[in-house]
């Protein structure tokens, strides 16, 4: 067993073939660091099966042997019985969830065969009935014809190599795989078998006439047989590495399975087959470098739920798609450069070309994909830059044509140029577009409330109908209310008459995923305007407070430092960087964790400059318990989180000196100056901030509590740093001689190596790189952290490097 679960539902075995081991076959390049199908149990349908891998001795070079298949398939029956785990550990034993075997090679024999003997013998029968089906790769269901050849060969070789007897058993129509497959044939109906082949004639494959199975149960998927041994890297894998380096912290699924439970079946299938969407779809289109259908509507029309639907439309007939969903209520969900990062985690999911190219910003645009591209961006009315995001879509020049879809509130629509090579479909939705869909939706729900009178169910439909309007959110409303109030006609009119023809949103506040959110943009802008009228009105600046205060008294607290000393693992001594994120493992337990350690400065800075209590706090958390913090960071991985809390601080500062300002003009209550009035110890704070990741950045990130003894003392006196967590303690170091008591002008110090003279300094936005021409090696830095992100060696001396103009391409 090689993947373990709490609760297995099914069990996964692996089986080689001629040659292989239960490791090898399923490795890249024979690296155990590459046996893919571990991997398999990140992957979203199969997180609760157990994975085993089956081994057999089934090298042609060693020995003679008198095994053969028969004796291969009868020792995987008596293992999958006899297992109880490690050490008598007591596991769920093997059948007692469904059984699916992918098989390699020989391996599909041998399991074949064992199907067979288990149908035959009652002790393994409660095992066999389990198994439910069986993924064959470059199995020889009918011989190989290279079996008698090899046979011979090692007969012959001068080593004395015997041949073998299931090697005998491969060979073209030898009696023991006619008598497999006549046997198999009668009891595998209710198996579910696929067969992978190579559609392409190779030196070396079987082919399909040997590879496919008669059986009609059976489906024939034809793929490379060499392709299961050559992956280097699964999907979901490649998903984890990809999210810290896009910062998409969230997969795009989430929010399309939740808009999917919202739209009811069968519904909203009319806007694909309008004109207008039909001309955005139809191929003739495609001279367009970038296509847009823009539908608009009013508030709470269903325009999400619409837009799930096209996304589902367009995976069902053109293949994968991309999609974002702009969400108001979400920090990050709303800005134009999250939404493009997840489209661009997507694309290198569903194209492996785009994923290894995946490398420098704008790649996107200068990649040729097969197909045209589909982007779905919903809500774009919620975006926090709605008009730079436009903008952006309409001066895309891309290789490959695309297909965009969007959804908003009504808003105007930006003229097109056409030198742009961009055209826009604009779609207004009317309440008779989405009649037929609302209708469905409220009949389907009262009927069943009241499913036995269908006079009361015609008039509680044509009543809720005539006051909707087009609305989704006002019927929902409506219905749930109604729920509690239709036992008499009287009821249901004073209920009706109670909830408002517009839109009221009574429960302004719903649980998703763990996270709290608003019902609806609606609620939002409601909530957030004040007017002379209005019943609820919640202060920005007031909110961001109240935030920036629950976040900074969640950090105070010393239980951190021991705690994060659980959770660390101390690298090997020749490692230079670590990308691991050790925070989430606390996350698990302190799920407030994360969020308040990324950001906490950002709600300082938004706060009320004349908030005395939060500035008591931040003061009191940085004297105290700001290293536990930058630890976190450190545990995470990702120092940016410190640079950005600097810029955010600084923010802060200025605003609490525009209040000092404008507190000097009035008359003074009081002539002493108070401790809190000048904000440049905040600026301090941030300027440390910065420093400590320029000069000591790596190596916070390899030992992240270096921190709290090893760093303070290598500040200058006058820092903040020094003069707070300065004070000589047992253990700690000692330094002397610094060469200033303040902060140098050298914001880093990077090293390209012993003996290591940059030859030159290339400089982009994201990272700078530098050239060491003796060794021929180029190192790209982080540009906002000075931290390495990666090593390119020639071999070879290099005169010189350039970057090309959109600066996706490296020339040495």
């Amino acid at each position: 067993m090689v993947s373990d679960t709490a609760s297995p539902i099914g069990d996964l075995i692996f089986v080689h073939g001629l040659g292989g081991t239960a490791w090898k076959t399923w490795c890249w390049n024979r690296d155990r660091q590459n046996f893919w199908p571990v991997w398999l149990a990140d992957e979203d349908v199969l997180p609760s099966f157990r994975i085993f891998t089956y081994g057999y001795n089934s090298n042609f070079k060693g020995a003679g042997t008198n095994l053969n298949i028969h004796d291969f398939a009868k020792g995987l029956l008596l293992q999958m019985l006899t297992f109880s785990g490690e050490a008598g550990q007591g596991k769920a034993p093997i059948g007692s969830g469904k059984i699916i075997f992918v098989v390699h090679s020989m391996g599909g024999l041998v399991v074949k065969k064992a199907y067979i003997l288990g149908q035959q013998d009652v002790q393994f029968a409660r095992i066999i009935s389990q198994v439910f089906g069986m993924v064959f790769l470059a199995t020889p269901h009918r011989g190989a014809q290279y079996a008698k050849i090899l046979n011979n060969i090692l007969s012959t070789a001068p080593l004395g190599v015997s041949s073998k007897a299931y090697i005998t058993d491969l060979q073209s129509n030898s009696g023991a795989l006619q008598d497999i497959g006549e046997q198999f044939r009668h009891i595998c109906g209710e198996l579910a078998l696929v067969s992978f082949f190579e559609t392409l004639k190779t030196s070396v494959g079987l082919g399909k006439v040997l590879n496919t199975l008669k059986y009609l149960a059976s489906r024939i998927q034809p793929a490379d047989s060499e392709v299961p041994q050559k992956h280097t890297i699964s999907a979901s894998n490649f998903f984890k590495r990809i999210k810290p380096i896009l910062g998409v912290r969230e997969a795009a699924e989430d929010d399309l399975l939740s808009n999917r439970n919202k739209a009811l079946r069968g519904t909203c299938k009319w806007l694909t087959r309008t004109p207008t969407f039909l001309k955005w779809m139809s191929p003739e289109g495609h001279a367009q470098r970038v296509r847009i259908f823009w539908l608009l509507g009013t508030p709470a029309t269903g325009k999400t739920v619409l837009a799930t639907a096209i996304i589902d439309h367009i995976q069902s007939t053109e293949g994968p798609c991309q999609y974002h969903f702009f969400v108001a209520s979400h920090q990050t969900k709303r800005t134009t450069a999250y939404s493009l990062r997840s489209i661009a985690s997507q694309l290198a999911r569903a194209h492996p070309g785009f994923r290894e190219a995946l490398i420098f910003e704008g790649l996107i645009f200068k990649f040729r994909f097969t197909k045209p591209l589909y982007w779905i961006f919903d809500a774009i009315d919620e975006a926090d830059t709605q008009s730079n995001f436009l903008n952006f879509l309409l001066k895309i020049q891309s290789i490959t044509p695309i297909s965009i879809f969007l959804s908003s509130r009504l808003m105007k629509i930006p003229a097109t140029s056409a030198s742009s090579g961009s055209s826009i479909i604009p779609y207004f939705l009317s309440d008779t577009d989405t009649e037929a869909d609302i209708r469905a939706y409220v009949i389907y729900t009262i009927r069943n409330a009241l499913p036995d009178d269908e006079v009361v169910q015609t008039e509680i439909t044509d009543r809720v109908l005539a006051k909707a309007s087009g609305s989704f959110l006002w019927v929902k409303l409506a219905l749930e209310t109604l729920q509690e109030n239709w036992h008499t006609q009287d009821d249901v009119r004073n209920t009706l008459a109670e909830v408002p023809a517009g839109m009221m949103c009574g429960h302004l506040v719903s649980v998703h995923r763990e996270k709290l959110v608003l019902i609806h943009a609606t609620a939002r802008q409601f909530l957030l305007t004040d007017t002379d009228n209005a019943r609820a009105f919640i202060n920005g600046p007031e909110a961001h407070s109240h935030i920036a205060l629950t976040c900074l008294k969640f950090l105070s607290n010393k239980q951190w430092r021991p705690l994060f000393q659980e959770y660390f693992v101390q690298p090997p001594s020749d490692t230079k960087t670590n990308t691991q994120n050790y925070l989430s493992l606390a996350e698990k337990n302190h799920p407030f964790l994360g969020y308040s350690m990324i950001y906490w400065t950002f709600h300082v800075s938004k706060s009320h400059r004349n908030s005395e209590e939060l500035i008591i706090v931040l003061k009191t958390f940085l004297h105290e318990y700001c290293l536990s913090w930058i630890e976190a960071v450190a545990l995470s991985g990702n120092l940016r989180y410190l640079t950005r809390s600097a810029q955010y601080l600084n923010a802060y500062a200025k605003r609490l000196s525009r209040r000092s300002t404008i507190d000097s003009l009035e008359a003074p209550q009081n002539l002493k100056a108070t401790e809190n009035d000048d904000p440049k110890w905040i600026t301090l704070w941030a300027i440390d901030f910065i420093r400590i990741v320029g000069k000591f950045g790596p190596s916070l990130v390899l030992s992240p509590s270096s921190i709290y003894r090893d760093i303070p003392p290598f500040c200058p006196r006058t820092s903040m740093i020094c003069q707070n967590y300065g004070e000589s303690r047992p253990g700690m170091l000692s330094v002397a001689g610094l060469p200033t008591d303040d902060w140098d002008d050298c914001l880093a110090n990077v090293s390209v190596g012993e003996d290591g003279i940059a030859s030159k300094v290339l400089a982009t936005d994201a990272y700078f790189i530098t050239l060491v021409s003796s060794i021929g090696r180029v190192v790209i830095w982080h540009a906002e952290t000075c931290e390495q992100a990666r090593t390119i060696s020639v071999n070879e001396y290099v005169p010189s490097v350039a970057l090309n103009k959109a600066g996706t391409q490296l020339y040495t």
